[in-house]
């Protein structure tokens, strides 16, 4: 974490989440564009890399939940990005298990809801804990829930990035 601060907020005029970081006096400002439902090109597959679960592609709870997590894949908890292969041909990393990720799609009911893609580190491969972690798992959550097992992926182009010094 940026010792010099991290602010999320709404950005109505874009529709997505506004990130700054501060460091050293400047201030740069992201559009983050939560997923929309990427997992459409994992279209006709269990997992991001094909049909039979690989242990060694993804932090998902191993043992007898909750008693332990025998952190079969080095990880009790969450994992550093990055810390497994990509998931697929495209290069990207962590698109199932870890943390659940938020999309910028409604979830169905009465209360104001998000859906969560992907699954965690406490869901499992055969569903014997929590949530069964495949492509297609999702769920829906309050915009104020905050958890070890919640998180978002940014995506932003050249355009969407400013720099400028921020007055002290």
């Amino acid at each position: 974490m940026n010792p010099h601060g991290l602010w999320l907020g709404l950005n109505s005029s874009s529709g997505g989440l506004a990130l700054e970081v501060g460091n050293c006096g400047y201030c740069c400002s992201l559009y983050v564009l939560l997923l929309i439902n990427i997992y459409c090109l994992f279209a006709g597959r269990t997992y991001p890399w094909g049909n039979k679960f690989q242990a060694n592609r993804t932090n998902l709870w191993q043992g007898e939940f909750p008693g332990q997590d025998t952190a079969e894949d080095g990880y009790h908890g969450v994992s550093p990005v990055k810390a497994f292969p990509p998931q697929n041909s495209y290069g990207l990393y962590d698109m199932l298990g870890n943390v659940w990720e938020w999309t910028a799609t409604r979830f169905p009911g009465a209360q104001t809801m998000y859906v969560l893609r992907g699954a965690s580190w406490i869901d499992t491969a055969d569903g014997s804990a929590n949530h069964r972690a495949r492509v297609t798992t999702r769920m829906g959550n309050t915009p104020d829930s905050a958890s070890d097992n919640l998180g978002f992926r940014c995506v932003a182009g050249p355009d969407h990035v400013t720099e400028h010094k921020t007055e002290l």
